[in-house]
């Protein structure tokens, strides 16, 4: 953003709807170092002090058919489901991209000239995104609506989406839920933010035999963890898009799955990826010191700089610095090289300086200590580098069109010589386990330019089978998930800071959670989407109160579901159990009398629950159980004729009961 900031300042003065967040990117530039001291800001820029455009929110865009949520960290999660686009469209419904702590963890590659086969055959097709396709074939053309969208920051923010028209299989149709979890002013933690991604065919006949790809594209090096893989030769599926795939790695299992992306967030910079941020620089094969690939710099005087803004700002334990630069002519061009270290207590722009004389042709190495450099005004100092930029003209000299040059192999080195290494980051993606197994692949597919790839990650199963996973940062400190269970509609997560016991109903239309602190028990938030303006026609009056049997109980009885043969309810109870003593407590649930109901049952961890008193006479049917205190799941049966409904209940640390769905009712009986 930072040496595009000329950009933002032409659209506040040219969007006064988009003023806003102009302003809110013209000040996250400014905070990362950059400066307003261009043409632009000078004949066209405004004000953009004060609070105004700090904070971009979430947004759904209801024309183009994207919804993105937005966190106050500076998180973003955007959903695709809009028009097809004509001749320009891909075959991408529901597909996703995600940034996060300052990296794009899943991106949408774009796709390459028109002109070009990979553009028809691979970039436009499902294969290339992150998202779902149907028995082995791109997705046709066909759009998608919303279910739920609830934005707002928090601690929870929710995408659901689906197509409209089928992706095949005679009448499948695909959806997607999206659950966002990032920081709010009762959980801050590095864990954050978590991303749950549920995605499933439905058909309102049959599923069977029907098979659903669904695809993960992220960068840096994949490893996996929790099935064996070995190499596949196979085909993979009748698209073309399949052949673009390498290097194929194929596994089955039912067990959990940890898949991780990573790289290092580098001091370096090797100029083997557009992912380094470098402008103005196109990423090149034909030259290369160190790699594959090299960054070219070409039309001097149309891109008079190249620049990029570093990973790491503090390069204190820089000692000196070192490039190769290849020039195909020697004509005597000066480039000034730039290190921005903006001072605000000083007027005008503060930076380190040094000049390099284009006398030489092929490769050439250029090494600084850091006294060498020039100082222009007061620089903070080498703990603060904010932008590194190589200027063509400026400081008295003119850019000249015949300079053609190649950037390699940009190093920091510390006091013993050795290179300066950063932060390890990417993204893990979890997979829970499941009682049917999946196949898993992993290969290398291409990137833009096609020279450059990727890790990609493909899990493959029967489409009557839901995906779930979970979707986070990843850092090589702390990881700081301990568990990852699916249950039915009921997905727990647990952290070192936070539990979270969240439900997805059966068409994405109502979802409801629980936050608790992982180390009190103490409830953090409670929330649902959908479940409290559920209505339906044919629906009877469903009055249920669960209580516990101490005092004080905090009970919210929210419809999850609804069909025009049934009905469900989510009970979320807070306070089952005795806050002071941590002791199990007698919980009792209340039912409306039906003359079929044959029995209750509840089953905690496995186990039958003590029931400590049941009644199925009276106009009100009771069953009272013994709340566990410690850390499982529960589940409660009950049986209408013979008709048995089962749904899962979290139970986080310290016995707080959390989400206790409620049997079926069939609307024929009189609940």
């Amino acid at each position: 953003m930072v040496s595009e900031e000329s950009h933002y300042e032409i659209g506040y003065a040219r969007f006064p709807s988009a003023k806003d967040d102009m302003t809110w990117a013209i000040n996250k530039i400014l905070a990362a170092g950059g400066s307003r001291i261009n043409k632009e800001a000078f004949l066209q820029g405004g004000s953009v002090s004060g609070a105004a455009g700090n904070t971009l929110g979430s947004t759904y865009l209801s024309a183009a058919g994207l919804a993105v949520l937005r966190t106050n960290a500076d998180d973003y999660l955007l959903a695709k489901f809009g028009p097809h686009g004509g001749g320009h469209g891909h075959y991408d419904k529901l597909s996703i991209s995600f940034f996060s702590h300052g990296y794009n963890l899943i991106q949408d590659y774009g796709t390459v000239g028109y002109e070009l086969p990979q553009h028809e055959e691979y970039f436009k097709r499902t294969l290339s995104h992150t998202c779902l396709q149907l028995d082995y074939a791109r997705q046709p053309e066909s759009s998608g609506a919303p279910i739920a969208i609830a934005t707002g920051y928090g601690a929870a923010q929710l995408i659901a989406v689906r197509t409209t028209a089928p992706l095949g299989g005679a009448g499948t149709y695909g959806r997607r839920a999206l659950l966002l979890l990032g920081n709010d002013t009762d959980i801050q933690s590095n864990e954050l933010p978590l991303l749950v991604d549920v995605v499933e065919a439905y058909n309102n006949s049959n599923m069977e035999g029907h098979t659903c790809d669904l695809f993960y594209h992220s960068e840096g090096t994949l490893q996996l963890t929790g099935s064996s893989l070995s190499s596949f030769s196979g085909s993979l599926g009748s698209d073309v898009s399949y052949s673009y795939w390498t290097n194929v790695q194929k596994g089955s299992t039912s067990t959990a799955l940890q898949a991780v992306w990573s790289d290092t967030a580098e001091y370096c910079y090797y100029f083997e990826s557009y992912d380094e941020g470098w402008s103005n620089v196109v990423i090149d094969s034909s030259r290369k010191k160190d790699g594959t690939h090299s960054g070219r710099w070409d039309q001097h005087t149309t891109r008079t700089y190249i620049s990029v803004t570093p990973t790491h700002t503090d390069w204190s334990a820089m000692q000196s610095l070192s490039f190769w630069l290849y020039a195909e002519v020697a004509n005597g061009a000066i480039i000034t090289m730039t290190l921005t270290s903006e001072n605000s207590t000083s007027d005008g722009w503060d930076y380190f300086v040094t000049t390099i004389n284009i006398d030489f042709t092929g490769w050439k190495l250029f090494s600084y200590q850091r006294d060498q450099f020039g100082r222009a005004r007061h620089p903070v100092g080498w703990s603060y580098i904010t932008d590194v930029t190589f200027n063509a003209n400026g400081w008295g000299h003119e850019a000249l069109a015949t300079t053609v040059l190649y950037i390699d192999a940009f190093y920091l080195f510390d006091s013993t010589g050795t290179k300066l290494q950063g932060d390890v980051r990417g993204m893990m993606l979890l997979s829970p386990q499941q009682s049917t197994e999946k196949d898993v692949f992993t290969a290398s597919a291409p990137s833009v330019p096609t020279s450059l790839r990727h890790p990609v990650y493909m899990e493959r199963q029967t489409a009557e089978h839901r995906f779930t996973h979970l979707v986070k940062p990843y850092t090589s400190t702390t990881q700081y998930i301990t568990q990852f269970t699916v249950s039915g509609e009921v997905v727990s997560i647990k952290t070192p800071v936070a539990d979270y016991a969240l439900s997805f109903a059966s068409d994405f239309d109502c979802f409801s959670g629980v936050i608790s602190d992982h180390s009190s028990g103490d409830l953090i938030s409670v929330f649902e989407y959908g479940c409290a303006e559920f209505t339906h026609p044919e629906a009877p009056h469903f009055d249920v109160a669960t209580r516990a049997t101490n005092a004080n109980p905090n009970v919210v009885v929210k419809p999850v579901s609804s069909s025009d043969s049934s009905v469900t309810l989510s009970v979320l109870v807070t306070n089952a159990v005795d806050d002071s003593t941590k002791d199990p407590v007698e919980l009792t649930v209340y039912l409306p009398a039906h003359d079929g109901l044959s029995y209750f049952s509840v089953k905690i961890g496995g186990k039958n629950a003590d029931i400590v008193a049941e009644d199925t006479s009276g106009d009100v049917c009771s069953v009272t159980f013994v709340a566990p205190a410690s850390d499982t799941f529960a589940t409660l049966v009950v049986a209408l004729s013979d008709h048995e409904q089962n749904a899962a209940a979290g139970v986080s640390a310290r016995g707080w009961l959390q989400v206790l769905a409620v049997a079926t009712c069939l609307v024929a009986a009189r609940c």
